[in-house]
C-alpha cells in the first residue's frame, strides 16, 4: 500500500517570489522552510528578552514577528496583554508564556511568522505556547492569492489564525479600538484560557 511521505509540521514552504500562479510541488516531504534568498542563519534561534516584564500580571505577550508588525498596536488598542518584538518572552522574567504571534499580511511578514513558528514548533522555544496568529492587513483590500495561500499555510501549525483588516481610522487616531480588535482579543483570550 503507497501512502504519501509525511510532511513534517515544521516545514512551511516559503511564497514563490512572482505574482503568477504556480503548480503545487509533487513531492510534499521535502519542502524548505526558508523564504526564498534566505540564508540557514535565519532559523538560528531568536533569543529570549533578558528584560524583566514592564507590567506583570498580563495574560499574552503579543509578539511581533518583524518590525511594524503590529504588536504594539493591538496591546495599545485592546489594553490586555504586553507588546514584544523579534524575541521570545522569557516566563522566568515575569513575561506571559502564551503568545499571540502578529505580522503584516506582505510576503516579509508571513515569512518572518513561518520563521518564529519555525522555531517554536523544533521546541527550540522552551516554556512558551504559540495559541495564535494574528496577521494584520499591510494595506486595504483583498490579499493577493500567494499571500492568501502563504497564510493558509501558516494555519496549520497555529491552534488559530486571525486577519485583522486594514483600520483606516488608525492613521490619524492610532491605537483606536474597534469591534473586530474585540473579537480577536476575545478568541485569542479564550484559548489562553483553555491553556491554562
Amino acid at each position: 500500500m503507497l501512502t504519501e511521505p509525511e510532511v513534517e509540521p515544521w516545514s512551511i514552504p516559503a511564497i514563490l517570489p512572482s505574482n503568477e500562479e504556480v503548480d503545487e510541488p509533487e513531492d510534499k516531504g521535502a519542502i524548505d522552510p526558508l523564504p526564498i534568498g534566505a540564508s540557514p542563519r535565519a532559523l538560528a534561534p531568536t533569543p529570549s528578552t533578558r528584560l524583566p516584564c514592564p507590567v506583570l500580571g498580563q495574560p499574552l505577550t503579543w509578539l511581533g514577528c518583524h518590525g511594524g508588525s503590529g504588536a504594539t498596536s493591538l496591546e495599545r488598542a485592546t489594553n490586555i496583554g504586553v507588546a514584544l518584538s523579534q524575541s521570545w518572552p522569557n516566563p522566568l522574567l515575569g513575561w506571559p508564556a502564551e503568545v499571540a504571534l502578529v505580522c503584516r499580511s506582505n510576503r516579509a511578514g508571513l515569512d518572518a511568522a513561518g520563521r518564529m513558528l519555525h522555531q517554536w514548533v523544533a521546541n527550540q522555544i522552551p516554556s512558551v505556547r504559540v495559541v495564535a496568529l494574528v496577521v494584520m492587513a499591510d494595506a486595504p483590500g483583498r490579499t493577493p492569492r500567494p499571500l492568501a495561500r502563504r497564510i493558509r499555510e501558516l494555519s496549520g501549525v497555529v491552534p488559530q489564525v486571525h486577519t485583522v483588516p486594514w483600520i483606516p481610522a488608525w492613521r490619524e487616531n492610532p491605537f483606536q479600538g474597534s469591534p473586530l480588535l474585540n473579537k480577536t482579543t476575545e478568541a485569542v483570550l479564550a484559548l489562553v484560557k483553555q491553556e491554562s
